[in-house]
């Protein structure tokens, strides 16, 4: 059962064709905003746009932007 539920969100992803584009912006900030991800709205809008199938980010990315 819990197999189906895995599949079923990875789905969601990998969707017709089987490919997916992730983006990976998890990078820690242990020393301060990393050079070019200063304005995740503006990475997350071009992602979105240029047809990444999902982002791999922080909860606190996620909760501040979650609605675009």
């Amino acid at each position: 059962m819990a197999r189906a539920g895995k599949e079923l969100r990875l789905a969601r992803i990998f969707q017709g064709d089987g490919r997916a584009l992730i983006v990976a912006m998890d990078h820690a900030y242990i020393f301060g905003p990393i050079k070019g991800l200063e304005k995740p709205e503006r990475i997350i809008e071009d992602a979105i746009e240029g047809g990444a199938d999902a982002i791999l980010t922080t909860y606190g990315v996620v909760e501040r932007y979650y609605e675009l």
